[in-house]
């Protein structure tokens, strides 16, 4: 079952504010997280989600499935030195087998209980 809808980088047509309005009412209806990992300057998902109460995400990362386990794992590090002075980060990442392994490495037991680790569908509930 989807979780989520995910906009292509920088679409032009969540600049269209009937185009974002359609989408999002969508995203409502079925319960979807709307996920615009690099929204243009003048996308007006952000906004339109705000005022419909839609589940709106902008991940602070996003980890690509051609990424090499080396470089998730700089990622992965990069991301949680950024959460220790954020206080929040969101990564979006796949579950990709050097994703997987980099998590396992960079993850530590005392990680684990400092940070969760939750999927796009646990967002929403």
């Amino acid at each position: 079952k989807a979780a989520g809808f995910y906009a292509v980088a920088g679409s032009r047509a969540l600049e269209d504010s009937r185009v974002c309005n359609i989408v999002l009412k969508y995203c409502l209806q079925k319960g979807l997280i709307f996920v615009e990992p690099q929204p243009s300057a003048r996308s007006r998902a952000a906004e339109m989600a705000g005022q419909l109460e839609c589940w709106y995400l902008r991940p602070d990362m996003v980890i690509e499935t051609k990424d090499s386990r080396s470089s998730v794992s700089v990622q992965l590090n990069k991301a949680l030195s950024a959460c220790r002075e954020k206080g929040r980060y969101v990564i979006l990442a796949p579950a990709s087998p050097a994703f997987i392994k980099a998590l396992k490495e960079t993850a530590g037991e005392k990680t684990k209980k400092e940070f969760d680790f939750i999927s796009v569908s646990r967002i929403g509930q």
